[in-house]
């Protein structure tokens, strides 16, 4: 009777407080996720390493000097236009894109696993939530 309702009510209540904790370790957990200075604290030696990679790829490398003759200058004006045409057609990968491409794919890798984990804890909580509560209330609810 009253004694079963009242045992209801105070499941119910502890749901209601639970379902706010579990929001709030969410929303924790989102923007833990999201915040890049967090994978810096925790990684960083590889950042370090994806830092060095970009200096690498983005410092332009010696170019050797290369004497000409009049006639093959003259050539090479004629063709220049040509030249510059075809190179910007051609599409090529460069270190930097691959170097993204990575950093990006770790990130949502470790990004995926802890959305993973949460969940695993999370029905762990429930699991043990329900083998703790009062009998009849999942009747009741379900």
């Amino acid at each position: 009777g009253d004694d079963s309702g009242e045992r209801i009510r105070r499941h119910m209540r502890e749901v209601r407080a639970q379902m706010v904790e579990d929001a709030d370790h969410m929303a924790d957990a989102t923007r833990t996720m999201t915040d890049w200075r967090a994978y810096v604290r925790r990684y960083p030696w590889l950042f370090v390493g994806g830092a060095a990679l970009v200096g690498y790829a983005l410092i332009p490398r010696k170019s050797g000097t290369v004497s000409l003759d009049a006639e093959t200058l003259r050539q090479l004006s004629r063709c220049s236009g040509q030249a510059q045409t075809s190179e910007r057609q051609r599409p090529r990968p460069t270190m930097l894109s691959s170097l993204l491409s990575t950093i990006v794919s770790i990130g949502a890798q470790h990004a995926m696993r802890g959305v993973s984990q949460y969940m695993d804890q999370r029905r762990t909580r429930n699991d043990n939530h329900r083998q703790t509560a009062p009998s009849g209330v999942h009747d009741a609810a379900h």
